[in-house]
Formats: C-alpha cells, structure tokens, sequence
C-alpha cells in the first residue's frame, strides 16, 4: 500500500477464538490512557480477577478491545504476553503493517468517535460496540515506511508530553502534601478531640438511575463522582447527565452552598469538594456522598479541609476495602472521625489555611488545567498525523 488507502478494520484484523487455560500467565489490564499494560504497573486498578482458567491469552501484536469502553479508548495493541478478561475482544493482525502506527491510529479520537457512534445499549457505562460494526470502520492506512515514520515521531512526541505531564503531577502531589502538612499542624496544635462525622453532620447517598413515577417529578441534571476532581476543583463542564427527580427526592438530593460531596468509589473515592454556592435544579447520584454539616455544632470549610487532610495523609484509604473496589460508603463517612475543636477555634483555623493555601491552590489549579490541556493536544496531535492531515 503506498497511498492512504481507507481500509476495513476486517481486512486488516480477525478476532481470535477465545484462547483459554493459562492461568499462570501475567494479568494484563487495558487503560483509556496507556492500552494494554501488566496489571502490576499501576496500583489504581482495584477490580478483582474472576477465575483465572477463563481469562484470554494475548500474545505481542494482537489487539485487545475492552467492548464496553471502546468508545473511551480502552483498547491497545499489546506488546507483552499475557492474559485479559474473557469480556474482551482479542484481534490479530492480517496484514503487514507496523504494530506501533496501528496503535495509534485504533486509538485517534476519529477512531474513538466511530466506536462511540456504533456503541448500543441502556446505559452509558453498558454501551456495547458489536464486532459486525467493528469490522466496517475504514482506517486510513500509508505505506509501510510512512507508518514507520509516523510511529517514531509520535514516539517521541507524546514521551515529551507525558514526561512534562508527569511533572505537572508531581508538582500538584507535593503542593497538596504540603497543604495536608499544614492542616495537620494546625489541628495539632488545637488539642481538640475526634468525633464521627455522623454526629455533626447529615450523611446521604446520591440517587440511583432510576425512573420516577411522581406525576411532579422533574426530568433534572445531576453530580456524579466524574464532577469531583483533584484538590477540591468542582468541574461543571463534565458531559451533563439527566434523570428524573419526584418533588420529595428534589428536596431530599438538594445541593446547597456549605455542602460537602464526596465521591464514594472507584479511583476518586474520598475526593471532596466544597460547594460555594446552591445548585438549584440538580440533584446528585449514588456516587457521591453528601455531607450537610449542622452549622451549630461545626464549620463547613473547616471540616472540608479536614477530609482533605484526611485523603492526602491516607487516613480515608485505610478504612475503605481495598481488597475489591475501594468504597466510601455513607455508613463509613458517617463513622469517620475528624478532630473537633471550639467553633471559634475551627473558623480560626479555616481562616488561617485559606490564608496560607490559596496560592499552593491557584497553582494546584493551573498545573491540572495544564495536564488536561496536554491531554487534548496529545489526541489532537495523534488525531491528524494517524490521518495524513498532518504530514510528518
């Protein structure tokens, strides 16, 4: 091939029959940001394996497809051996091309954009993409000395975008353990002492997906765990999402200013965050954790700060089950204790951290700003030059 030739996926890749029976091989996990890697090279994964003996073997060159989040980019090709869940998808190649060009060009927002449009089903996080689809999406394939080409130079590029985002991450990590460290010496100093924060504060779990047959009910926005980002950033511009809310449950999953939200599961769980003002008709869903404190008894900001602390010093991580998928449940919210001093004392300390915090916040703000601005400008780049709208 020495043109872009717009190629079907199935001409280029044939699904595997399911190659079970290796349970001693490495576990594989396929990530939205990396493709396929060892499970053991990231400590974020906290799904647990089912039976081994059923588990997939993929060998280097093949390509494995998590079905249900293609459209997310969890897909890759593989360039260790290993095993991966039996609810994924193993391809392997029929043509000659270079592994490396192929891996990106599947994993092109144009790519990801087909997987999203051919991907079925109820919910969001079931959406299902059928190999029949799969197997009609056109690529635009070069030459192979063009794909060898591009390969090296996307190599490069994105190793210099991921190596200054690391940075950025690393800057944010050591902002935030000194803002912690200053939390602590402060209550430290307050000689207070530690109360569960079901006794100082209303506890409640967001709503399940759920239909809702009050003839009042309002079709509402709501806040989901993916709202809640790092150093206590609320991100209102994440995809909105909608469900409906009878009269009752409206007042029961308000959100007003003074409320604390806390994810419950997955990777964020114990993020928190403060909200600075209401957020009138929207309501909150079971991923997340309202925390409505009794202001007679304790300071908002303040115990905002002291679940922050509390996150950054590991304390959170130590009563959730990380065995299986973390979880901060409301039961364990509502047992968790936090230092409690005078409410003179807690606005005193309040005050004083947003003193001491606001610039390592502004500058834990535009370091994530930053990243995601890297994100975007390392799928754009891929984007074009995977194309040809891009000439290398």
């Amino acid at each position: 091939m020495t043109d872009w030739q717009p190629t079907p996926f199935g001409a280029l890749f044939r699904r595997l029959p399911r190659r079970i029976g290796h349970p001693h091989e490495e576990l594989l996990s396929v990530y939205r940001d990396f493709g396929v890697i060892r499970k053991t090279d990231r400590d974020d994964n906290h799904n647990r394996p089912g039976a081994l003996e059923d588990y997939q073997l993929v060998r280097p060159g093949d390509l494995v497809f998590n079905k249900m989040k293609a459209w997310q980019g969890s897909l890759g090709i593989s360039s260790i051996r290993g095993i991966v869940s039996p609810a994924y998808f193993v391809y392997e190649p029929l043509l000659d091309n270079d592994s490396t060009f192929m891996h990106y060009a599947l994993r092109s927002q144009d790519s990801i954009d087909y997987y999203a449009a051919h991907s079925t089903g109820i919910r969001v996080n079931q959406w299902d993409l059928s190999p029949e689809w799969l197997d009609m999406m056109k690529l635009p394939v070069p030459g192979y000395a063009t794909q060898r080409r591009i390969a090296d130079y996307l190599d490069d590029e994105v190793r210099k975008i991921d190596d200054l985002a690391t940075e950025l991450g690393e800057l944010i990590e050591n902002l935030e353990l000194r803002r912690g460290a200053k939390t602590d010496a402060l209550v430290n100093a307050s000689g207070s002492n530690d109360l569960p924060l079901g006794i100082i504060a209303d506890i409640k779990i967001g709503k399940m997906l759920a239909a809702s047959s009050d003839e009042e009910s309002k079709d509402l926005p709501y806040l989901r765990a993916a709202h809640i980002q790092p150093a206590g950033r609320l991100d209102l511009s994440v995809e909105e999402k909608r469900m409906e809310f009878s009269a009752a449950e409206r007042e029961a999953f308000s959100l007003r200013k003074g409320d604390i939200l806390i994810v419950e599961g997955g990777a964020g769980y114990g993020r928190s965050v403060l909200l600075s003002e209401d957020l009138p008709n929207m309501g909150f869903q079971n991923s997340v954790n309202r925390v409505r404190v009794k202001k007679s008894m304790v300071n908002a900001k303040f115990v905002y700060y002291m679940l922050q602390s509390a996150k950054m010093n590991g304390r959170i991580e130590m009563v959730c089950d990380t065995a299986t998928i973390p979880h901060f449940t409301s039961e364990k919210v509502s047992r968790f204790r936090i230092p409690v001093p005078s409410l003179e004392k807690q606005r005193e300390i309040a005050d004083e951290l947003d003193r001491e915090t606001a610039e390592m916040d502004f500058l834990i703000k535009e370091a994530t700003e930053l990243i995601e601005n890297l994100k975007a400008r390392k799928t754009a780049l891929i984007t074009e030059v995977v194309t040809g709208r891009k000439k290398v």
